[in-house]
């Protein structure tokens, strides 16, 4: 009789541990899957706010350079009226192209946000290493540009190319605007093994 206790008492007392052990793990399993399930929100509202940001850069620097181009082009059109009017008619001319172009990226950019095939962090690439806008907006502003390339091209993910050409922007925006009368510039974008810079 013992014995048949001694099997009953073991079988139950077996049985119970296995049970326990089992919600212990389907306990750990759901807190498992409810991390995993917050830390995928939150990967997603960080990515969501990575992209604002980046387009938000975006947006600033094509109306930011685009307005300073027409903002100086004005001022030398208004400047030059009177003493010269083809010189004025020139600059308003630059202030006309320089619109277009920044509403031309303003609406590719645009277009890009609707586009839901565009993958997750890919740049617009409304602009790159190649866009003969940068040379043709600094020199219709006054500031003879040059652009080489050296080295063996090397294919450029839209995102790096985005941001050197702003980069690149920048730059040749201070040089006309400090570098005084007469200033040139000479952009080059130099292709190395797995790398590539403005310079």
């Amino acid at each position: 009789m013992w014995l048949i206790n001694l099997f009953y008492f073991g079988g139950a007392y077996y049985m119970g541990e296995r049970a326990y052990d089992s919600a212990l793990n389907r306990q750990a399993l759901a807190n498992r899957s409810r991390q995993l399930e917050e830390e995928q929100e939150l990967t997603s509202a960080q990515a969501v706010a990575l992209d604002r940001v980046r387009i938000a850069r975006e947006l600033h620097d094509v109306v930011a350079h685009h307005v300073s181009a027409m903002g100086v082009q004005a001022g030398a059109a208004r400047t030059v009226m009177d003493a010269d009017p083809a010189a004025a008619e020139r600059a308003l001319a630059a202030v006309e192209a320089s619109a277009r172009e920044a509403i031309d990226e303003l609406r590719h950019l645009l277009d890009t946000l609707r586009d839901e095939s565009q993958e997750e962090g890919e740049a617009p690439s409304t602009v790159g290493l190649a866009s003969p806008q940068l040379v043709r907006s600094v020199e219709a502003a006054g500031t003879p540009t040059s652009l080489r390339f050296i080295g063996d091209q090397i294919p450029v993910p839209d995102f790096v190319q985005v941001n050197l050409y702003r980069i690149a922007q920048e730059a040749l925006t201070n040089a006309r605007r400090h570098g005084g009368p007469g200033v040139t510039a000479d952009a080059r974008v130099r292709y190395s093994p797995g790398a590539v810079s403005w310079k």
